[in-house]
C-alpha cells in the first residue's frame, strides 16, 4: 500500500485488518494461522478512502470515501470480497 493510511480496523472475527488511505483502495488482510496472509484490494472508490467498519460478526465491511460514497462489502472466507453498493 503506498500514500497515508487515513483508516485501520480490526475485524472481530479474525486477526484481519482492513487498512485503507490517499490511494482509492482498501487492504484486506486474511491470516487463517496455516498459511501465508493474503491480501484482497477492494476497489472502486474514486477518491480517498477515510473510514472502515466491521459488523459485529465481522461479516460485512462498510468503507467511505471522500467521493461521498459507502460500500458495504461482504468478508470473503474463500474468494474475493464482493460489494453490494
Amino acid at each position: 500500500m503506498g500514500g497515508s493510511v487515513r483508516a485501520l480496523e480490526f475485524s472481530p472475527a479474525a486477526c484481519s485488518p482492513a487498512v485503507a488511505g490517499d490511494e482509492r483502495t482498501v487492504w484486506l488482510t486474511r491470516d487463517d494461522g496455516r498459511s501465508e496472509p493474503i491480501s484482497i484490494a477492494l476497489t472502486g472508490h474514486c477518491d480517498a478512502v477515510g473510514g472502515v467498519a466491521f459488523s459485529p460478526a465481522g461479516s460485512l465491511l462498510a468503507t467511505a470515501s471522500k467521493d461521498r460514497t459507502v460500500r458495504l462489502w461482504t468478508v470473503p472466507v474463500d474468494g474475493p470480497a464482493t460489494s453490494g453498493t
